[in-house]
């Protein structure tokens, strides 16, 4: 068998949950960013809950309960940015 390549990050215990918290946080940060600045275009959004749908059933299906409520956040955040965006810019255009 192929010997796999790995970054040597840990990818269990706390330390690997730690790590994998600040990546979800990370990407939901960028998310939130780059809807500001497209003033919550749906398409973009929408991937993004795509992905991070597949991050809690990822780590549900681990066994991961604390990685998958936090993606579970994530879609949260990233939903609410978007209706929120999308209400102030139907606001400023009436």
């Amino acid at each position: 068998m192929p010997a796999r390549l790995t970054s040597g990050a840990p990818v269990a215990g706390a330390v690997g949950v730690v790590g994998q918290l600040a990546v979800l946080a990370g990407a939901t940060a960028t998310a939130v960013l780059v809807l500001r600045r497209t003033h919550g275009l749906v398409p973009y959004a929408a991937a993004v809950v795509w992905a991070l749908v597949a991050a809690v059933l990822g780590a549900a299906a681990a066994g991961e309960p604390v990685l998958a409520v936090a993606a579970g956040a994530g879609v949260l955040v990233v939903v609410a940015t978007t209706v929120v965006l999308h209400a102030r810019r139907s606001t400023a255009a009436v």
